[in-house]
């Protein structure tokens, strides 16, 4: 590739188009080409225009995320500038603070690189004691753009090792269907989406359109009502003009139960909840089995209250 990086600042989309090149038409075509590899799925966190990139949600999740059968086995940060690579780094470690078990099973290590200017940095991870990811390099910085093509054969012989690392691994049974698609963004009704983190949920709702007593119900209830619920915590939340963000932890599942004494604790736990909707005069009106979450200690609970109200207040949009 003849062309050099863009040293400035807001020069990003160059360095997104080495990555292309290097990483995601490398996982095209082993989709493409490769037996069984039509499993691999890639996600970009990036919106690529003329000049400019955008992230459509910053400091949530990395800004490539690549997958095998929905489980993350390769994920990697851009940055616009040389100096960044440090700061990439950091940024990587600060998304993935957490091994999640739901979302990984036995896989044994997960594949990431950081691109900053002409540099590429690959690296991989593993869970110690404690499931905290250690970031471990890979190599030696490669530097992109220059008259030194073997620094590109390198980059593209990364990735396909990458790829040939998890298919060994399926072939192994060591890849199994996760309960989490880890940094999934889930689009809900009415705009609302949903990023899965290792160690919460991300949760952004769209109100422009809504009626302001919806935007003063939703802060009245969050801020209230649903610190009584036990086994659910709200960390954070932030109320703008055109949306509220809410992260909620821990991370759980979508599930059914399994048989009758599942169902019966799943039952209770939901009645908990409702009796304290109920005793705070407001409905859920929203109960089904997709609003209902089984948590890693077994327990379950009921989320999404975006459509709660009042009781007696009528519906409100």
């Amino acid at each position: 590739m003849s062309a050099s990086f863009k040293q400035i600042s807001g020069g990003e989309a160059r360095t997104l188009g080495n990555i292309d090149v290097h990483i995601r038409k490398i996982i095209e075509l082993a989709q493409e080409y490769e037996e069984n590899c039509s499993d691999l799925d890639l996600d970009r966190n990036k919106t690529i225009k003329s000049t400019t990139t955008t992230t459509e949600h910053p400091r949530s999740r990395p800004d490539m995320t690549i997958y095998y059968k929905n489980v993350l086995f390769m994920m990697g940060e851009e940055k616009d500038l040389d100096g960044r690579l440090e700061a990439a780094e950091k940024q990587l470690d600060g998304y993935f603070d957490f091994w999640n078990p739901l979302a990984f099973g036995k896989l044994p290590f997960v594949m990431a690189f950081v691109a900053a200017g002409i540099k590429l940095q690959f690296y991989y991870y593993y869970p110690n004691n404690n499931n905290v990811p250690v970031r471990v390099r890979i190599g030696n910085t490669i530097n992109l753009g220059t008259t030194n093509r073997m620094n590109n054969f390198k980059a593209l012989q990364y990735t396909i090792n990458a790829i040939r690392i998890i298919r060994t691994w399926d072939l192994k049974q060591y890849i199994r269907h996760p309960e989490i698609k880890l940094y999934e963004v889930i689009q809900r009704r009415n705009g609302t989406t949903v990023t899965i983190n290792p160690k919460k949920v991300i949760k952004k709702l769209h109100i422009e359109k809504r009626e302001p007593a919806y935007k003063k119900f939703l802060k009245f209830f969050y801020e209230n009502i649903f610190p009584k619920f036990d086994n659910y915590k709200l960390l954070e939340s932030k109320y703008h003009a055109k949306w509220i963000i809410l992260e909620f932890a821990p991370v759980g599942y979508m599930a059914i139960p399994k048989d009758e004494d599942e169902l019966r604790y799943a039952i209770w736990s939901v009645l908990k909840s409702v009796m304290i909707l109920h005793a705070n005069e407001i409905v859920h009106r929203d109960i089904r089995w997709e609003n209902v979450m089984r948590l890693t200690d077994n327990s379950w609970v009921l989320i999404d209250f975006e459509e709660a109200a009042p009781i007696g207040r009528g519906n409100r949009r």
